[in-house]
């Protein structure tokens, strides 16, 4: 089933809250993480922590995130990293640049806060993909408001951990022409709602750097 709401409306909504404060701590555990608000979107996703990893599943007509409403800095720590490995091949797709396609082994999200009430925020989706080249990009089929980005595909390697390493600022002004010296909310999710199947991947950590 389809999405009928994008998670940059989600966060955009959710950063007016009072409770949306700059963080100091910018390296989050799975035991933080976890603790995260859900979306969901569909069924929800299952999140668990085992180990000290955050294990991010789900089937057919599944798809919910964890995500964290707050202001965080990126003038002195403009990196965003994070390290997963996903458990299974990804499923093989016709077309993921699609409504129909639109379910990726593992996303990682930052939102920037735009506009009036947030109305034109922006989001970028840095997603584990089947065939998408690594590095390529395209708009989200759900909204204007969000650009995916190709980390991984179906060449990567499978059950070995990644270690991946985005400059935040670079990417809003490449995808979005905008300048950001903070972004107001990450998420993370696994999603099954559209193309079916089932999917999962394993997080160790994210944290930000200079």
């Amino acid at each position: 089933m389809l999405k009928h709401y994008s998670l940059t409306a989600l966060l955009s909504a959710a950063v007016l809250s009072p409770q949306a404060l700059a963080v100091e701590d910018s390296n989050f555990a799975p035991a933080s993480i976890i603790e995260w608000p859900v979306r969901e979107f569909e069924a929800p996703s299952s999140y668990q922590v085992t180990d000290g990893v955050l294990n991010a599943t789900c089937k057919s007509g599944q798809a919910s995130a964890l995500y964290l409403e707050r202001e965080l800095e990126l003038t002195e720590k403009p990196y965003l990293n994070w390290r997963w490995r996903v458990m299974q091949p990804p499923l093989a797709l016709d077309e993921e640049r699609v409504k129909a396609g639109d379910d990726f082994s593992a996303r990682i999200y930052a939102v920037a806060e735009r506009g009036l009430f947030g109305l034109s925020s922006k989001a970028v989706n840095f997603v584990w993909t089947y065939d998408q080249p690594i590095g390529a990009s395209w708009p989200n089929p759900f909204t204007e408001q969000a650009m995916m980005v190709a980390m991984r595909n179906q060449s990567s390697p499978i059950g070995e951990w990644v270690t991946e390493t985005v400059h935040l600022p670079e990417h809003f002004q490449r995808h979005f022409g905008v300048q950001v010296e903070t972004i107001d909310g990450l998420a993370l999710m696994v999603d099954c709602d559209n193309a079916g199947g089932e999917r999962r991947f394993q997080l160790q950590r994210i944290w930000f750097s200079d």
